[in-house]
């Protein structure tokens, strides 16, 4: 495998990790600081491996492929998860809801999704942000061209964010399609600065790190007050609504061309990195069930305990990760539904 898909899988590995940990229902200087890039790096990360397509044949075929790797898994945690609520529910069992557990919210998606569903809406604006740029790619092809539209739509999500949070003014997109209003520009910035993510450089490593820890350590001083939520539609600085993602995930990149040469942690975030999806979907589900399985035995709420968090933490990684490795990537059938590997089930002809 080559050191370019490597550090991908690294970085994918890393975080996701931390998705789990900003997943975690206590907040945090740390979960704070988690959001101010976590989701806008896979961004980023799928903008570095997204590579142009030739021709309108290619361009169809990528986002047939695309969608079954993304929106076959989606709908199919989606209808099991759903299943599940409904069973907690005639348990009189609760996993901590954001919004009315519905079939409109259910269909709607995006942030209407309720409790343990609600963090679903990344897969389908996720497929929404690669296939768009593919298709600016494809039509405009020059960078100046596709980056105009791109700097467009990141103002307009902008005011879309001005208009919810200071005009009170609620805004529902089906799938949350409006989110790659934002996500657009991150995307693009993993693919033409490959060069600089792709390259293993000390100065890059020092300068994103020492940028990063003094904001940081500004912001837990209370010299500023930042954050960035992009299911909320929170986007409380223009510039550093990009400048923070793409500082962080530069330092996290880096961070993965070093663990390359460390063995152990290689494969380690490499199968990681690889089960993200699993892992993104289930964690969120195992960390919610543990903590109110607690609840139930000792009859008091003690997921505040540092201990439970990191027990909890762990689980959320470790039993996801046995559900891919050993289930969802073991049989044709789970690798279709939950994973979305349907393409490489076609009979080879003779010859080939």
């Amino acid at each position: 495998m080559k050191d370019r898909e490597l550090c991908g899988d690294i970085a994918r590995g890393i975080c996701i990790v931390l998705v789990v940990i900003r997943h975690i229902d206590v907040y945090t200087d740390v979960t704070n600081v988690i959001t101010w890039f976590v989701i806008p790096a896979f961004f980023i990360i799928s903008g570095y491996f997204f590579k142009p397509l030739e021709n309108k044949a290619a361009l169809v075929s990528w986002l047939k492929k695309r969608a079954g790797r993304l929106l076959i898994p989606y709908f199919t945690f989606l209808m099991l998860l759903s299943l599940l609520v409904i069973v907690l529910q005639s348990m009189h069992v609760s996993l901590a809801t954001t919004s009315e557990f519905n079939l409109a919210n259910i269909i709607l998606g995006g942030s209407t999704l309720p409790g343990i569903m609600l963090h679903l809406w990344f897969i389908p604006v996720l497929f929404m942000t690669q296939g768009v740029f593919a298709l600016l790619i494809y039509k405009l092809k020059t960078p100046m061209k596709c980056l105009i539209p791109i700097a467009i739509a990141y103002i307009v999500a902008h005011i879309e964010s001005w208009l919810v949070f200071d005009q009170s003014y609620p805004i529902y997109v089906p799938f949350g399609a409006d989110l790659v209003l934002l996500s657009l520009s991150f995307c693009a910035f993993g693919f033409y600065a490959k060069s600089i993510i792709g390259t293993p450089k000390r100065s890059t490593l020092l300068v994103s790190g020492a940028f990063i820890a003094a904001m940081i350590t500004l912001n837990m001083l209370g010299v500023f007050e930042y954050t960035l939520s992009m299911i909320a539609l929170q986007y409380t600085n223009p510039v550093l609504d990009i400048v923070m993602p793409v500082v962080m995930t530069l330092f996290v990149i880096q961070c993965s061309h070093i663990v390359v040469n460390m063995s152990r942690a290689k494969d380690l975030f490499v199968i990681i990195g690889k089960n993200s999806l699993v892992i993104y979907i289930l964690s969120r589900v195992v960390y919610g069930s543990f903590i109110v399985l607690l609840t139930m035995l000792f009859k008091s709420d003690i997921s505040t305990s540092i201990y439970i968090i990191i027990v909890g933490i762990l689980l959320a990684i470790i039993i996801p990760l046995t559900v891919g490795v050993s289930i969802i990537n073991r049989y044709k059938i789970t690798r279709i539904l939950f994973a979305g590997q349907y393409e490489g089930l076609k009979t080879k002809k003779s010859g080939q």
